[in-house]
């Protein structure tokens, strides 16, 4: 590998959350004369499409060179059910106010609650809403 490549680390925090090396440019070397490295590489949204691009001058090809990040980014909207709740006998219900945001932007369509878990089966009502009982 060439010591003048262009790298990103990228941390995987969906799996393993490691560091993972990503190679721009392999930069070549100077035994076949295409040593370019990249000195003042520059991270910037250059396409305005909301996620970070690598702007960059190579050493022997003096232009601009531009490495577009073209990796589709779609967040999964994120809801809470608020905090865990209790019933103690003789109370026999509850009401939980859950929220929901879209972090692309979007609205919240719908919700669809349902039980997870409990010594019996539970009565829901309002399940496809933001407040259950």
């Amino acid at each position: 590998l060439s010591p003048y490549r262009l790298i990103t680390f990228e941390n995987n925090l969906c799996s393993t959350g490691d560091w993972e090396t990503q190679i721009l440019d392999s930069g070549g070397s100077n035994e076949d004369g295409a040593l370019d490295h990249h000195d003042g590489a520059q991270v910037v949204d250059i396409d305005n499409d909301g996620d970070l691009d690598v702007v960059s001058i190579g050493w022997n090809n003096i232009r601009p060179r531009i490495f577009e990040n073209t990796s589709v980014i779609s967040n999964k909207p994120i809801a809470d059910a608020g905090s865990d709740e209790n019933i103690t006998l003789p109370t026999s219900s509850i009401v939980l106010n859950g929220t929901a945001s879209d972090p692309d932007g979007g609205s919240i369509v719908g919700y669809a609650w349902t039980q997870e878990s409990g010594p019996s089966a539970a009565t829901l009502s309002g399940e496809d809403t933001s407040s259950l009982t």
